[in-house]
């Protein structure tokens, strides 16, 4: 009787072992050219989501981060030539130091995985936006005459009248860099499985 027990304790033991396996079986969802993107990569980013937001991600929501996360891809892609400078690092590491406080702050935490993919969303993002300045920094154009006429009407200084213009810039490359990015995209081969 006692061996009849052994023996159903470890068929349960070896079903649920298997059946935890199989929920571990990395898949892949996507290809874009030869890069992979797979259930390991979806659930990584969801959980980066979750904790800087502080919600759970529904499942409605998966396919849309899916869709954001193959766009990062194509980012990362397309910027793996860039060369970040000291600054720049430095700047993802104040960043990083300020979303960690925060979510630390919210007592929550996050194990290593997170937080280097986190470290790379910024690094990514960066280079991104090095990438644009670089290639359009020549046809970026702001209309100063509509900015003395902002500034004379709110009686403003010459500080604000350089951070009004760095906005403009920054909103035109916004634009830009949309454009470019539907323009790149579409040299991508990307499949879904």
């Amino acid at each position: 009787m006692k061996k009849i027990l052994f023996y159903i304790i470890i068929f349960f033991i070896l079903i649920n072992k298997i059946i935890y396996a199989k929920n571990l079986e990395i898949m892949t969802l996507a290809s874009i050219n030869n890069t992979s993107v797979t259930n390991l990569d979806l659930f990584n980013e969801i959980k980066l989501l979750e904790i800087i937001e502080n919600k759970k991600i529904s499942v409605e929501s998966q396919k849309l981060i899916l869709n954001k996360f193959i766009d990062e891809k194509i980012k990362e892609l397309e910027t793996k030539e860039i060369k970040l400078n000291s600054n720049q690092l430095d700047s993802i590491e104040n960043k990083m130091s300020l979303i960690i406080n925060e979510i630390n702050s919210k007592n929550l935490s996050f194990n290593n995985d997170i937080r280097k993919k986190l470290r790379k969303k910024l690094e990514i993002s960066l280079k991104w936006e090095k990438l644009i300045y670089l290639k359009f920094k020549n046809k970026i154009e702001v209309n100063l005459n509509e900015i003395e006429s902002l500034l004379k009407n709110k009686m403003q200084n010459k500080i604000d009248r350089e951070k009004i213009i760095n906005f403009e810039k920054q909103k035109k490359l916004k634009i830009i860099s949309k454009g470019y990015f539907d323009k790149i995209k579409n040299k991508y081969l990307i499949e879904f499985y």
